[in-house]
């Protein structure tokens, strides 16, 4: 698996998923274009995502495994 990736070209986790108080001064990317968008680019994947308001996400989407008790 390729090295981790951060700063800019990744999401912010809490932008996404709740809301970012760190506001301009977050190290990772607020794109409103991507909020409801689950598909990962596959540009962003290899390095290579280059557009400045990409509407796909910038981090990988984990997903729960269901409660099985």
């Amino acid at each position: 698996m390729m090295g981790e990736r951060v700063g800019k070209d990744n999401d912010c986790y809490f932008y996404y998923y709740s809301s970012c108080s760190k506001g301009e001064m977050c190290k990772f990317r607020h794109e409103p274009a991507a909020l409801r968008n689950e598909t990962v680019c596959l540009y962003w994947r290899s390095g290579k995502c280059r557009r400045d308001k990409c509407i796909f996400r910038h981090m990988e989407i984990a997903v729960s495994a269901p409660d099985l008790t």
